[in-house]
């Protein structure tokens, strides 16, 4: 499940790519163009377009905004996934370590009756 959702984010944010800061131009070159007479010539239209009142993301802006909403949903369970993970390992290594800790009151009886053993051997 982790492969998938890792794969899935690298081929997200490959769509993501930044487009060029220009934007390529296109035109007619200077053979190709056709003289015309003034009285057919029309200026250009600087008032623009009738713009409509919806507001329509671009593609970039959509895929940014998806890819940060399933980071925001994932996140959190991978880092509880990963926490679950951590904590058996933990616990597996008290229980190794167990064997080896000694209780101090334990071990300072085991040296009196080592040293109450000598004084009487």
């Amino acid at each position: 499940m982790v492969k998938v959702i890792l794969l899935s984010l690298i081929f997200a944010t490959s769509l993501m790519a930044r487009e060029p800061a220009i934007e390529p131009t296109f035109g007619l070159s200077i053979e190709e163009m056709s003289e015309v007479s003034p009285q057919d010539a029309r200026g250009f239209n600087f008032g623009g377009a009738k713009t409509s009142d919806k507001v329509v993301l671009p593609r970039s802006d959509f895929i940014g905004l998806m890819v940060l909403l399933s980071l925001l949903m994932i996140t959190p369970a991978i880092l509880m996934v990963s926490l679950r993970i951590a904590k058996k390992k933990e616990l597996q290594l008290r229980d190794k370590d167990r064997d080896f800790v000694l209780v101090l009151e334990d071990y300072r009886k085991e040296l009196a009756e080592k040293e109450k053993i000598k004084k009487t051997g």
